[in-house]
């Protein structure tokens, strides 16, 4: 194959010998030239398309045809992806709703319960300042009375002390009671008549 081609090659290289006619008439022309070489050509090139329809053109369209198929399966196996993804999208979008309307149902579940909690604090601020109260009044009448009792005990101790000025004597232990007793009496009917 080599030796047709070293062939071909070497006839189509003939010695010019017509060029300087070629560049009288003004130029190569398509038409100049020996049928010799234009049989070796046309040969060459009949050659030239054999052997690359033997070599080249059958892998050549094997190589098409395969990349032909590989994209009509890549085309196909995306049409797949795209509607199952569409499937999935749809499958999305309506647990999203659902999801929605629930969490629309928890968040009125967790308002009425925060609604309801801060009633049962307000009652029981009430509560508690209804016990503060009355615990407030429990002491301040307590602390009266201790305060009662101590401005009689200190009346008292007045007394024994204005008697023995006035007396000029230290009364005895009754003398003492029957005196702090009388004033007491005189203190309380005084206190009522106020």
């Amino acid at each position: 194959m080599f030796f047709l081609c070293l062939v071909c090659t070497v006839a189509a290289s003939e010695p010019a010998a017509h060029e300087s006619d070629e560049a009288e008439a003004g130029g190569p022309s398509v038409f100049s030239g020996y049928y010799g070489e234009a049989i070796w050509t046309l040969a060459a090139f009949v050659l030239l398309v054999v052997v690359l329809k033997i070599i080249a053109w059958k892998p050549l369209l094997a190589n098409i045809q395969s990349r032909e198929e590989y994209i009509a399966r890549q085309i196909s196996e995306a049409e797949k992806i795209k509607h199952k993804a569409d499937e999935i999208l749809v499958q999305y979008q309506e647990k999203l709703a659902g999801s929605e309307g629930e969490g629309k149902k928890i968040i009125a579940s967790h308002t009425s319960k925060a609604e309801k909690e801060a009633l049962q604090i307000v009652e029981k601020a009430k509560s508690d300042t209804e016990v503060l109260k009355a615990k407030a009044k429990l002491d301040i009448e307590r602390n009266r009375v201790e305060a009662i009792s101590d401005l009689w005990l200190e009346a008292g101790d007045m007394v024994l002390k204005l008697g023995k000025e006035v007396l000029g004597r230290n009364l005895t232990v009754d003398d003492n009671r029957k005196l702090i007793g009388e004033a007491i009496d005189k203190l309380k009917t005084d206190e009522t008549e106020v």
